[in-house]
């Protein structure tokens, strides 16, 4: 599957972190307090625990109300999807389960998985379900949004020429420089340079400038990632050329413009992959939303509120 795995995961999927959203009254047999429905699915207070603690709950802790209800909704709206699954008959192959168990176990030493587990209530049928309804949501949303959502090349123009600042480049310029401490040392690189030192040498010599082993090279920066003082020196300055002394707040700087990239307009053939993704992005986040929306109308969802409050 080529499901985008960004603006949707940290709202829905909760990978080793968060429940299963148990069908019919599971959690409540095992001990947990459902805390909401979404049709014959509950949301236990296990479940919430375990998105707010995805490396287990500390003794003593207390819990964040406003985190515990935005995790508690987090987990209704992933139940509206599992349900929107199974009814539109969606399935995962037990293949696509194990490759991604496969992962998950792999940031895990043997021990420290068992170990886990344990922190989470969960056994590895347990666990192997949650990441099973991952997968299940993936495709759910692969199918109802990522695979609807289109963006055209004529898309991509309208958004090159409305958003043309976005898109230029500031001049570059290609620098080395000596600093010291005081002065008289300063004075000292210029005399150097001028009976026909290498920069690089006196850099070498008398800057204090970690940059002084490459010579004093710090490659290409703009106007506006220097000191200003330094800055106003950089833009008079033509390529070849070496400036005066002049003084910053952290010393005394010699400093020799070795090349300039001139400011450009990116072309909308660099920039247009950019364009495509960001359009994207966007169109997906908000037939998402607007597709959550749908499910919530049609669907039979209950919170109790004593039960979140009692968390």
């Amino acid at each position: 599957m080529a499901t985008r795995k960004w603006w949707w995961a940290a709202a829905v999927v909760f990978l080793c972190a968060a429940a299963g959203c148990r069908k019919g009254k599971e959690g409540e047999a095992a001990g947990a307090r459902v805390v909401a429905r979404v049709g014959e699915r509950g949301v236990t207070a296990a479940d919430v625990y375990r998105g707010l603690y995805p490396q287990g709950r500390p003794k003593d802790a207390r819990v964040d109300r406003d985190a515990a209800r935005r995790v508690a909704e987090q987990l209704v709206e992933r139940a509206l999807i599992l349900a929107w699954a199974e009814e539109h008959g969606l399935r995962v192959s037990d293949d696509d389960v194990e490759a991604r168990l496969r992962l998950i176990r792999a940031d895990f030493r043997a021990r420290d998985f068992a170990s886990y587990l344990k922190s989470q209530g969960l056994t590895p049928e347990s666990f192997k379900g949650i990441v099973r309804d991952d997968v299940v949501v993936e495709a759910a949303i692969e199918a109802a949004v990522v695979e609807k959502v289109s963006v055209s090349y004529d898309d991509v123009v309208a958004y090159y020429s409305v958003g043309a600042d976005e898109f230029e480049v500031p001049a570059e310029y290609h620098l080395k420089q000596i600093i010291t401490e005081d002065r008289a040392k300063a004075k000292a690189s210029l005399a150097k340079l001028k009976y026909g030192a290498a920069f690089e040498e006196v850099a070498r010599e008398l800057s204090m400038s970690p940059d002084r082993y490459t010579g004093g090279d710090v490659g290409y920066t703009t106007l506006d990632a220097l000191p200003p003082e330094v800055g106003a020196v950089v833009k008079k300055l033509p390529p070849g050329r070496t400036s005066g002394i002049i003084e910053t707040s952290y010393g005394f700087e010699v400093v020799k413009v070795v090349g300039v990239r001139e400011a450009r307009r990116k072309p909308l053939a660099e920039v247009r992959t950019e364009i495509e993704d960001r359009l994207r992005t966007e169109r997906e986040e908000e037939a998402y939303g607007r597709w959550l929306e749908e499910l919530k109308k049609t669907a039979k969802i209950s919170v109790d509120e004593s039960a979140l409050a009692a968390l």
